[in-house]
C-alpha cells in the first residue's frame, strides 16, 4: 500500500510540471490559453546604440550611423538610411585629352576626349551627337564665344597592362567642409579593393601643419595592402594647408624610383588650390614627363582650379576628374583601375568654336555637358589652350 502510493504522488507530481512553458492554466489543464506566453517573451524597446531611435523601427541598433533619415553613403552597400536598401551612386566622367587648332582670328577646332561611368563605375554606352553640348558664353573681357558639335565617336584607349600606382590624399582643413561624410575614404577603399592580380598600389597623404605624421606621408610600400584601417584614421585627421605642387613632385620621385611596374602613376586627390608649396604647376608636369609617371587628378567641389588640375594631368598621359559632389567620388574612384591599365571606353568629340573678336592665343575653361540614356546629365570641366 505504501509503495502505491508513491508511485501516485510521483505521477502526479510529473504530470503537473508537463507543459509548454510549464504554466498550468486555471482550468487545470495543460494548454495555456492565456496571455501570459506573449508577455513572457515579449522583448523591452531599448535604444542600444545611443542613436535616438529605439528597436522597432532602427534597423541596426548596434551602429549608430543607420537609423530612419541617416546620411546615406551610395554604394558601400549599406542601408544607413533604413529605406530598404543601398542609395545608388550618381553618374560621373572625367577629361581624358584635348587638342586644339587655329583655322583663323575668329574660328577655332579642339576635339575633347571625355569618358562617362555610371554608378557602379561602368562605362556609359549609346551615346550620340546630341548627347554632347558647351553652352555659349561670355568672357568677363567681354567676348562672346559659340561652340557647335561636329560630331562623336566611340573609342578605346590603348591597353597599358598592370600599373603601379600612389594614391595621394589631400588631408588639408577644407576637406571636413567639402566631404564632410568623409566619402574620400569610401572610394580609396575601393580604388585598392579593386586592384588586379598584376596592379600595385601605395597610399599617401599631405598636408602642411596638418594631423597627419609628416607634410608628406607614405605607409608601407607598393603592393595588394590593405589600408583600410588607415583610411580609417585619415577620415578624422584633417587640417593644415595645402601644398600640392610639392606632394605631387614628392611621390612623382618615388614612383619613378619604387614602382615595380613600368606603368607607374600618381592619382592626386584635392579639393583646393596650392596654399604652401615651393614649386609651380609646370614644375609637375616637367618632373612627371621626365620620370615617364602619368598624373590622374580628382578634384571635389567648385573650388577646385580646374584649369591647374588639367595643366597637371594631360600633358602627362593622365586624366582629370571632376566631383561637383562628393557621391560621385565613388563612380570616379571605381573606374581608376580601368583608366590606368587602358582599353577604357571613351568618346571623342569634336568642337567648333567661333568668336565675335580676334583672338591671336588664349586658354578658356568651359564644361561639356553630357545626356546619358536615362535622361540625367553630367558636366566634364575642360580646359583649352589656343596658340
Amino acid at each position: 500500500m505504501n509503495i502505491r502510493k508513491t508511485i501516485i504522488v510521483c505521477f502526479v507530481t510529473l504530470v503537473m510540471i508537463t507543459g509548454c512553458d510549464g504554466y498550468r492554466d486555471n482550468t487545470g489543464n495543460n494548454n495555456d490559453t492565456s496571455d501570459n506566453d506573449s508577455m513572457a517573451v515579449t522583448s523591452p524597446l531599448v535604444d542600444q546604440d545611443a542613436d535616438g531611435y529605439l528597436n522597432d523601427v532602427d534597423c541596426n541598433d548596434n551602429d549608430p550611423e543607420m537609423y530612419p533619415g541617416a546620411p546615406e553613403i551610395c554604394g558601400d552597400g549599406i542601408d544607413q538610411n533604413c529605406d530598404g536598401s543601398d542609395l545608388a551612386c550618381p553618374p560621373a566622367g572625367g577629361l581624358i585629352d584635348t587638342r586644339a587648332k587655329k583655322i583663323s582670328p575668329t574660328e577655332f577646332t579642339f576635339e575633347v576626349d571625355v569618358f562617362v561611368v555610371d554608378g557602379n563605375s561602368d562605362p556609359i554606352h549609346s551615346l550620340h551627337d546630341q548627347s554632347f553640348t558647351i553652352t555659349d558664353f561670355t568672357s568677363p573681357s567681354g567676348t562672346h564665344f559659340s561652340f557647335s558639335l561636329e560630331y562623336s565617336e566611340p573609342l578605346q584607349t590603348p591597353y597599358q597592362g598592370g600599373y603601379s600606382a600612389v594614391l595621394l590624399m589631400d588631408q588639408s582643413k577644407s576637406v571636413t567642409i567639402t566631404d564632410p561624410q568623409d566619402l574620400r575614404i569610401n572610394a580609396a577603399k575601393i580604388f585598392f579593393h579593386s586592384l588586379g592580380p598584376n596592379d600595385n598600389a601605395l597610399l599617401a597623404a599631405f598636408a602642411s601643419g596638418g594631423n597627419i605624421p609628416y607634410q608628406f606621408t607614405s605607409w608601407g610600400g607598393f603592393g595588394k595592402s590593405n589600408y583600410d584601417a588607415v583610411l580609417d584614421t585619415l577620415a578624422a585627421n584633417e587640417g593644415g594647408g595645402t601644398p600640392l605642387y610639392d606632394a605631387a613632385i614628392t611621390f612623382i620621385h618615388k614612383a619613378e624610383s619604387n614602382a615595380p611596374n613600368h606603368n607607374r602613376a600618381v592619382i592626386l586627390f584635392t579639393d583646393g588650390v596650392d596654399t604652401a608649396s615651393t614649386r609651380m604647376v609646370s614644375d609637375v608636369v616637367t618632373e612627371a614627363e621626365k620620370s615617364d609617371v602619368k598624373v590622374f587628378t580628382v578634384g571635389l567641389s567648385n573650388g577646385v582650379n580646374q584649369a591647374v588640375l588639367s595643366q597637371m594631368s594631360i600633358p602627362t598621359g593622365g586624366s582629370m576628374m571632376f566631383a561637383s559632389d562628393a557621391s560621385k567620388l565613388i563612380s570616379l574612384f571605381g573606374a581608376l583601375g580601368n583608366l590606368l591599365e587602358g582599353d577604357m571606353a571613351y568618346y571623342r568629340t569634336c568642337w567648333r568654336l567661333t568668336s565675335d573678336k580676334e583672338l591671336f592665343s588664349f586658354w578658356l575653361t568651359t564644361s561639356v555637358n553630357i545626356t546619358i540614356p536615362d535622361g540625367s546629365s553630367i558636366s566634364v570641366p575642360i580646359y583649352i589652350e589656343i596658340d
